[in-house]
């Protein structure tokens, strides 16, 4: 499913800049640009990648959105176990003891 998403936004953005007539150099978004310029290009993608591929551009964004869904949710989370959960349910017998 994540594979095939993926995949068909990919066609998509490249037949909307075939479309648009997009020739020269477009400006990233400003998290894709900073997460290019100081973290993907030096540690991730080899120097043959252009920043300005949409392949690329794509992979980046998939990436920056995982890794932050993943931090959202176990900020939230924790959150809500520190903040909301009851821990008196906890005590019941039904819960097994670790040891």
């Amino acid at each position: 499913m994540g594979l095939a998403l993926f995949l068909t936004t990919m066609l998509l953005v490249c037949i909307t800049q075939v479309l648009a007539g997009i020739k020269d150099r477009h400006k990233m978004d400003v998290v894709l640009d900073y997460a290019d310029h100081y973290f993907f290009t030096p540690y991730i993608y080899p120097a043959s990648w252009p920043e300005e591929n949409v392949f690329r551009q794509l992979l980046s964004l998939n990436i920056i959105s995982d890794v932050g869904g993943a931090l959202l949710y176990l900020i939230t989370a924790t959150c809500s176990y520190f903040c909301v959960f009851d821990k008196r349910h906890l005590k019941h017998p039904h819960i097994l003891e670790a040891g």
